[in-house]
């Protein structure tokens, strides 16, 4: 079962999509929603020492980007109150369960990358808008903030995304530790699911548990779920959303891939591929 939710924002995210999931979510789930608000940091405005500013235009340029990020705060907050009145989901700053799911709200002014991996650490999962060419780059950032510093699960939804989520669940699995993570977290959303679909692509490493392995490590908790085993073409990621689509899913799990560049999370191949071109929402853990 799913507690407690997050729903990351900033002023230049678009974010109907996952709104609607996560505002969905809470209520199937009687969970708390928080919504996190990013205000831009006051800090960025200040200029380089040496530009020849002068004290008083450097104190007027620091004020005025305080009461720009209040100004973003208080949007935030109203954002939030006016979702609590038209989803009918009670608002309060408490952390008392309510039957049909409740909104919180906190904000900080601040970058992206000091604050949103930090906040998702205490939430079942965080929902944020599928990173596309025409969304901004906060998009990408929450994305991979939160999914590689959280050590939390993130599902991330697509713009413009109007189905339903969890119905049909595809999990995407090569018997490696991430896709373990993934489909451990997703357990609230494996209980409820109408159909699962398990997909390997390719032949078995012996090494690790296969797609009838993990089968049966669901059917050890009550859940039964379809084991597919489909040849790999070349490209792994295209062949997963290939068949997440001909089942007609509505929700794909998969662990996602990284590897560590000078401190800097960089995803793998097949995780990027699935984020850049599925049209589903997307089920992650790393």
């Amino acid at each position: 079962m799913l507690n407690s939710l997050l729903l990351p924002m900033t002023s230049a995210t678009s974010y109907e999509s996952a709104t609607k999931v996560a505002i969905s979510l809470a209520k199937a789930h009687s969970a708390r929603l928080e919504i996190f608000y990013i205000a831009p940091d006051p800090r960025t405005a200040v200029p380089f020492v040496g530009e020849g500013l002068t004290a008083d235009v450097i104190q007027d340029i620091c004020r005025n980007a305080e009461i720009n990020s209040s100004k973003h705060i208080d949007d935030g907050r109203k954002y939030a109150e006016s979702l609590s009145e038209k989803a009918s989901i009670p608002m309060t700053d408490g952390h008392k369960r309510c039957e049909g799911g409740y909104i919180s709200f906190n904000s900080v002014s601040g970058v992206i990358s000091e604050h949103a991996g930090r906040r998702a650490r205490l939430a079942d999962v965080s929902v944020v808008a599928k990173p596309s060419a025409d969304n901004n780059p906060d998009a990408h950032d929450l994305l991979e903030d939160i999914l590689f510093r959280s050590g939390r699960a993130v599902l991330m939804v697509p713009s413009n995304y109007e189905s339903t989520v969890g119905r049909h669940i595809v999990i995407a699995w090569n018997g490696r530790a991430e896709c373990a993570r993934a489909v451990a977290a997703a357990m609230p959303f494996l209980r409820n699911a109408y159909k699962i679909t398990a997909v390997q692509i390719g032949s078995d490493d012996p090494s690790r548990p296969s797609v009838d392995d993990l089968t049966a490590y669901l059917n050890d908790h009550d859940i039964e779920a379809t084991p597919i085993t489909t040849p790999n073409d070349g490209s792994i990621g295209a062949t997963l959303i290939t068949v997440a689509n001909d089942v007609r899913a509505d929700m794909m799990v998969i662990g996602a891939y990284s590897h560590s560049r000078w401190r800097e999370m960089i995803l793998g191949g097949v995780t990027r591929h699935i984020i850049e071109n599925t049209n589903l929402p997307v089920f992650m853990s790393h």
